[in-house]
C-alpha cells in the first residue's frame, strides 16, 4: 500500500519542491508532481448544472447563474479560465484515500488549474457558460479550475472531469465528453490577479444564512472560523494565521467542506494589531498577507456568500518550477522532474534534476 507519511523538501531553487517520496505516477491517484509533469487520461467526462450553489470549494456565490454573476476568482470571471470542474476522487482526494501529503480531500485540489489538451464529443460553450453550439467541438487546449469534487460512482475513474455549466439543461444530446487528456498547470494569474480569501464563521457562508451582513465582525466567532484561499497560481498545502496572544503563526488544518480552520483556541481580537495570514504553495513558496483590523472586522459580508467576508489580497505566488513531460498519458516507469529557477539561470550554474520517484 502506498503511504503519504514521508515528505521530501528539495532545495534545488529559491522555491523548493515539496512532494511525497512515494509519488507513484502509474497508479490511479497522482501526487502533485505527477499531475504537473504527466498527462492524465480519462475515458470520459460529464456535466454538472452548478447554478445557485457554492459547491465544495466555495469558488462561486449562491446567486450564480452565469460566469458574470458568479463572484468567483478574478482569473475565472475574467475568462482566462474557461470553466469550472468537479474532479475525480483519485485526484481530489477522499476521506478513505487521502490526497497529496496526507491532506484532506480538496485541500490542495480546490482552485487548481488544469490544462485540457484533448477532449472529444464536447460542444463549444458560450462565454457565460449558459449555452452551447453542437455544430462546433470545443477548441483545445483550454483551462479549467477545480470548483468541486465529483462524488458520483462514475467519478471513480481516474482523471474524470465533471464540467460545470450554468443551465439546468445539459449539452448531452450527443452524449457526454469522451477521451480526455489533461494535466495540472499554473493558473494564469499574471501580475494582475492576486490571492483572495473567503472568510466564514458560524452564521455565514451557508445557504440558509441571512444574505445581508452589514459588519462581518459582528458575527465573528473567535473560537472557530475558516478560510478558503482562492485565485492562487499554485495548489495550496498549508495555511496559518498569526496568533495575537503569542505573535507566532498557528497552523489552520483543512476541514472537509469548511476550509482551513482556526479552532481549539480563542483568537484574542483585543490583542491583535492587525490580521496576518500565511499561505504555503505545493512547491514550497510562502506568501504573507496583512489586513488591518478595520478591514477584517468592520467590512460588510458578501451577499453572494451569505455574509462571508471576501478579502482581496495583494500577494501572489511566483511561477512554479514544475516542468511538463508530455507522455501521451500516465505511464509506469522512472520519471524525473526538471527544475530551473531564476537563481540558477542568473548564476549560470545550469539545470538541476530531482527524482520524482524512488
Amino acid at each position: 500500500m502506498r503511504t503519504w507519511s514521508s515528505l521530501t523538501l528539495l532545495v534545488a531553487t529559491a522555491a523548493p519542491t515539496l512532494h511525497s517520496t512515494r509519488a507513484a505516477c502509474d497508479v490511479p491517484s497522482q501526487d502533485v508532481g505527477c499531475m504537473f509533469t504527466q498527462d492524465i487520461i480519462a475515458p470520459e467526462g460529464s456535466y454538472n448544472s452548478l447554478t445557485h450553489q457554492v459547491a465544495y470549494c466555495k469558488m462561486q456565490g449562491y446567486d450564480t447563474v452565469s460566469r458574470q454573476t458568479s463572484q468567483g476568482p478574478s482569473v475565472f470571471t475574467s475568462g482566462l479560465v474557461k470553466i469550472g470542474v468537479g474532479l475525480a476522487h483519485n485526484q481530489f482526494g477522499s476521506r478513505t484515500h487521502p490526497s497529496w501529503m496526507d491532506l484532506p480531500e480538496g485541500a490542495a485540489a480546490c482552485g487548481m488549474c488544469l490544462e485540457v489538451t484533448k477532449v472529444s464529443n464536447m460542444p463549444e460553450l458560450s462565454d457565460d457558460l449558459t449555452s452551447w453550439n453542437y455544430g462546433k467541438n470545443v477548441s483545445v487546449p483550454f483551462l479549467a479550475m477545480v470548483f468541486d469534487q465529483c462524488t458520483d460512482p462514475i467519478c471513480d475513474q481516474t482523471g474524470f472531469l465533471d464540467f460545470d455549466i450554468y443551465n439546468e439543461l445539459q449539452p448531452v444530446t450527443k452524449g457526454n465528453p469522451r477521451v480526455m487528456e489533461w494535466r495540472a498547470v499554473d493558473c494564469p494569474v499574471g501580475d494582475e490577479h492576486k490571492l483572495e480569501y473567503l472568510m466564514c464563521t458560524p452564521g455565514t457562508c451557508n445557504a440558509e444564512d441571512p444574505p445581508d451582513v452589514p459588519r462581518w465582525g459582528a458575527l465573528f466567532n473567535p473560537d472557530f472560523f475558516a478560510v478558503f484561499v482562492r485565485n492562487q497560481r499554485l495548489p495550496i498545502v498549508k495555511v496559518e494565521m498569526e496568533d495575537p496572544s503569542t505573535g507566532a503563526y498557528r497552523d489552520m488544518p483543512f476541514i472537509s467542506g469548511l476550509g482551513w480552520a482556526w479552532s481549539g483556541k480563542t483568537y484574542e481580537v483585543a490583542k491583535a494589531k492587525d490580521v496576518k495570514i500565511r499561505v504555503t504553495a505545493a512547491d514550497g513558496q510562502v506568501v504573507t498577507e496583512t489586513f488591518s483590523k478595520q478591514q477584517f472586522f468592520e467590512s460588510p459580508g458578501e451577499r453572494a456568500y451569505r455574509g462571508g467576508l471576501l478579502l482581496q489580497g495583494t500577494q501572489q505566488f511566483n511561477p512554479s518550477h514544475f516542468k511538463a513531460h508530455h507522455t501521451g498519458g500516465r505511464k509506469a516507469g522512472h520519471r524525473r522532474q526538471l527544475l530551473r529557477g531564476a537563481e540558477l539561470e542568473e548564476s549560470g550554474r545550469g539545470e538541476e534534476e530531482v527524482d520524482l520517484l524512488e
